[in-house]
């Protein structure tokens, strides 16, 4: 039998960046971000896409055939603070 298929949203950010090196030899993963690197210089098989976009269809085709979803993605309002630890 084959790896679990997982997708994993927000795959460019610091709380996945901290998972991928284990998940990479248990699952074969689907990774999306809004963006492709950043600061944690994470993957190079990260898809860019906006998840956001009420246009399903966009990103409908990575969502197909995944055994398990991981949602680490969040968005950063423009003007919007927080004091959460």
């Amino acid at each position: 039998m084959g790896k679990k298929r997982v997708l994993i949203s927000g795959a460019s950010g610091y709380v996945s960046s901290q998972l991928l090196t284990e998940f990479r030899k248990h699952y074969e993963l689907v990774l999306l971000d809004s963006v492709k690197f950043n600061q944690y210089g994470v993957a190079d098989d990260v898809i860019q896409v906006d998840l956001t976009s009420p246009d399903i269809d966009k990103y409908r085709e990575y969502f197909q055939s995944v055994d398990a979803i991981i949602h680490n993605a969040w968005i950063n309002l423009p003007g919007i603070k927080s004091n959460a630890p």
